[in-house]
């Protein structure tokens, strides 16, 4: 196990992870699992860190530290094959590809399995294999996916049961974006409750609902229609009086929500 603290003013420290990103920071800290950072953005420090495991390689050259770099001891890896087009971004804010990888030696095919899905509906849960283990992710522990052209986020939609907004495992649901901006519309699978998060894909029948920035998801039909549209495009004078008006409809949710975010 290898401790290291350093303390540097200026950033002089790489770390290339596994999508081979670069981060020109200042490590702070290493552990066993996680490297610490400092990282400077619009004139301001911010601090982060990454999984060792999420790295391809670092390096630090801070006055305090002659030289830092991976813990081999844990892992030696060499990527050779990264496949962007579909990924998983977790709530822990790693990012799982399929890729194929030598580790210590062996060669290990690191693969994402959707499920019983497919690209136009969410699966029970997502599993991520390699060749030793096997990880299997809910919709409460991940942020967003990606298969081929399809986008999922996740959004946490209280019941009616549950007005309060508390949050509740039990509540987030795999998200089709359909329209994303300042008022993003998805599309969304409502299923049955299940240990660890929901089963959000049951049968086809699908729910919209709408997500601004730092609020709870809606969920929109033809009878709360006009009002949760009056409510999150309330300060669009012109598309608040024409959805209080009757001139458009649940039908015409997607243009309303393009329409919405083309004037900021």
């Amino acid at each position: 196990m290898i401790f290291l603290s350093i303390k540097a003013q200026e950033f002089n420290d790489t770390i290339i992870t596994l999508a081979y990103d670069t981060i020109i920071c200042n490590i702070t800290f290493i552990n066993e699992n996680n490297v610490f950072y400092e990282y400077r953005i619009k004139k301001r420090n911010k601090s982060d860190h990454i999984a060792i495991d999420q790295t391809h390689y670092f390096t630090g050259k801070s006055k305090d530290l002659k030289e830092i770099s991976r813990v081999e001891s844990i892992v030696s890896e060499t990527v050779l094959e990264v496949d962007k087009d579909s990924y998983v971004i977790t709530r822990d804010s790693d990012t799982l590809y399929n890729k194929v990888c030598i580790e210590n030696g062996d060669t290990i095919h690191y693969v994402i399995d959707f499920g019983i899905g497919s690209p136009f509906a969410p699966p029970e849960y997502i599993a991520y294999y390699s060749g030793k283990s096997s990880t299997f992710y809910y919709a409460n522990q991940i942020l967003e996916y990606k298969v081929g052209e399809q986008k999922f986020v996740v959004v946490y939609i209280p019941s009616q049961a549950d007005p309060s907004g508390n949050v509740d495992k039990n509540r987030f649901y795999f998200a089709q974006n359909i329209l994303q901006g300042k008022v993003s519309l998805v599309r969304f699978w409502v299923g049955r409750s299940v240990a660890g998060g929901v089963t959000p894909f049951q049968g086809n029948s699908a729910d919209l609902a709408l997500l601004k920035e730092g609020a709870v998801a809606k969920k929109v039909n033809s009878a709360n229609f006009r009002r949760v549209a009056m409510y999150y495009f309330r300060d669009n004078e012109v598309l608040k009086k024409m959805i209080e008006s009757g001139k458009y409809k649940f039908k015409d949710l997607e243009e309303i929500t393009r329409v919405y975010n083309m004037s900021f």
